[in-house]
């Protein structure tokens, strides 16, 4: 096992890679840096949550599995009692996030039928942000 880096180590960009992780620790790192980022919603000002949302975002997308990638989203994107996201995915991730994120996830998601699981439509419908920018390239 490696010696896991602190959460708020990868927060403040002091560590950006993630060296021999296995997938018990892949799953320790999304769940605690989930829980920090909707800490930083709750409690940080906008600028600060956005900041930290897209530190480790760049960190999950360039270091984890694609289902870490998923589970971290789906972890990150909790609604309100109106079904709202704390955050917009076209408008709070930076372009280097939406570009990993088209370029390496979203196909995955694309091909899954969309008539065999909900949850995989209505993600898509989430993230195909960045669709639209990298049609055309």
């Amino acid at each position: 096992m490696t010696n896991l880096p602190a959460p708020s180590d990868i927060l403040s960009g002091d560590v950006t890679t993630i060296d021999d992780i296995s997938p018990s620790e892949m799953y320790a790192m999304t769940i605690a840096l989930a829980y920090e980022i909707n800490q930083a919603a709750d409690n940080a000002p906008r600028a600060e949550f956005i900041k930290v949302l897209n530190i480790a975002t760049t960190v999950v997308l360039e270091n984890f599995e694609a289902d870490f990638v998923f589970l971290f989203l789906r972890a990150v994107l909790r609604t309100n009692e109106q079904g709202e996201s704390q955050f917009n995915l076209r408008t709070d991730l930076n372009e280097r996030n939406k570009t990993l994120f088209h370029d390496n996830f979203l196909g995955i998601i694309k091909n899954i039928p969309s008539d065999d699981n909900d949850y995989f439509k209505k993600l898509e419908e989430r993230l195909t942000f960045s669709y639209d920018i990298h049609k055309d390239s």
